[in-house]
């Protein structure tokens, strides 16, 4: 059993011992005080948020398709099998983990810049979770090579920034801290971006056919 198995093995049997002390079944979560109730479910939510961050890296740094070497017809049904959970959670693993999936150099084998580092980084150091990350991204990924390589990155450090709390940070400025955000409210500062950074929008279907008809002699 490698290392990282080891610790994980250890904080389950840790979780264990709290649920089977008794502090579950006994009241004790019950006779919680609000302020104590909002603060464990703080706390429980920065160890759910850190367990999907290595979630989405067992999956995004293994081989395309490794979940047919273990009898599963792809990535999704393995994720469904080993987290006991359904298909949209497993697509929704599976998306997060292309998002921050970093391929190699073929000559060197060094790893390339992911799409979305600063992202990935926030959400490897427990700043959001996998909603955040797809809500956050969602917007953009849909606008698709309307939006160049520079201001979707830079789009994606401004998006981090805002995970983090820190409101209108550009270049030059002073941190202005706010509260976290909902993956919601990250959703809509994209979307508030595409529109900024795209506001034409995609063409739309008909003239993309306008275009494609015509007449051969």
């Amino acid at each position: 059993m490698n290392n990282t198995s080891e610790v994980i093995g250890r904080v389950v049997a840790d979780l264990d011992g709290v649920v089977g002390s008794g502090v579950v079944g006994s009241g004790v979560v019950a006779g919680l005080s609000d302020a104590e109730r909002v603060e464990l479910l703080r706390g429980l939510g920065e160890a759910h948020r850190r367990v999907e961050a290595l979630v989405v890296e067992a999956v995004a740094s293994a081989d395309q398709g490794f979940g047919v070497a273990f009898g599963c017809r792809s990535s999704n049904e393995l994720v469904q099998r080993a987290l006991r959970t359904d298909a949209a959670g497993g697509a929704r693993v599976v998306k997060a983990s292309k998002l921050v999936r970093r391929e190699t150099e073929l000559t060197s084998g060094a790893p390339l810049p992911g799409r979305w580092p600063a992202l990935r980084e926030a959400l490897r150091d427990g700043t959001i979770g996998v909603a955040g990350l797809l809500a956050a991204t969602g917007p953009l990924e849909q606008a698709g090579p309307r939006i160049g390589t520079e201001d979707r990155l830079r789009a994606d450090a401004e998006l981090a920034a805002y995970a983090r709390g820190m409101m209108g940070v550009e270049p030059g400025e002073g941190v202005v801290p706010g509260p976290a955000p909902t993956p919601e409210d990250l959703r809509v500062l994209a979307q508030v971006i595409v529109a900024y950074l795209d506001p034409d929008g995609a063409e739309p279907e008909h003239e993309r056919a306008a275009r494609s008809r015509g007449v051969r002699l």
